[in-house]
């Protein structure tokens, strides 16, 4: 299994069973917000994709134009009460999925949502019910949070299954007394990752936008820093947007 980092949150994984793109984000703006490096491929260049994986429908995560590279016969699995929303914005087949039920991609690939806290806004702690992660079992098992709060569901989830890549979020997490139900900060990702007692941790959403009040490295290696006092840094792959993980 090959895990390429695009860049903020979007992965590719290249799976003998099937390849799939998770919350593509290819535009160079989200709505203000410039991309801050370039882009570090073509996006005409994708391999072909099996399924696209949308945690939730914020333009960071479900950015419409970037569907354009894909062909509209791609199933695209959203969490469950989304469909309706998506279909307004593309043609491509929609799947939705409500924590904790399955869908097969092929006979390789099982895809599990998986729940998520991730409030609906800055200003209620109340979660979103349109939110996922996921867990891809294919010939290797990878979680990819989307973006998320700390919250128990780590546990459970590590529990529930054997992890071997955990593809966490680290960033826009300041101010710290609006983000908090919304973002995890580094150190909480840490604990989380502990918590899913998966082999390996892949930090995503940091660097590419600018969304809160961080420098945009301060993530990364505060990351480090904490990584280094556990003992655990050989766990933690950063890796740059365009640069892969093959396990």
């Amino acid at each position: 299994m090959k895990i390429t980092y695009i860049g903020h949150a979007s992965i590719l994984i290249e799976d003998r069973g099937g390849n799939l793109l998770i919350d593509p984000l290819f535009s160079d703006k989200v709505l203000f917000f410039k991309r801050r490096s370039p882009l570090p491929f073509d996006p005409k260049t994708l391999p072909p994709i099996s399924a696209i994986l949308i945690s939730h429908l914020h333009l960071d995560h479900f950015d419409v134009p970037s569907l354009n590279y894909v062909k509209t016969s791609t199933p695209l699995i959203v969490p469950e009460g989304s469909g309706d929303k998506v279909l307004a914005r593309t043609s491509n087949p929609v799947i939705e999925l409500a924590p904790w039920a399955s869908h097969e991609i092929g006979n390789s690939i099982k895809i599990t949502a998986v729940p998520s806290k991730h409030s609906a806004s800055l200003i209620t702690p109340l979660p979103s019910r349109s939110t996922n992660g996921y867990i891809i079992e294919g010939e290797k098992t990878v979680y990819f949070a989307g973006d998320v709060a700390y919250s128990k569901y780590f546990s459970d989830i590590g529990n529930a299954f054997n992890i071997d890549v955990a593809i966490l979020p680290i960033g826009s997490y300041r101010p710290r007394f609006l983000m908090k139900n919304i973002h995890m900060d580094p150190r909480e990702a840490l604990r989380a990752f502990i918590d899913t007692r998966a082999t390996y941790l892949i930090p995503v959403h940091w660097g590419a936008f600018r969304l809160s009040l961080e420098p945009p490295h301060e993530p990364i290696d505060i990351l480090k820093e904490e990584a280094g006092r556990s003992g655990i840094e050989e766990k933690i792959k950063i890796l740059e947007p365009g640069n892969s993980l093959i396990i």
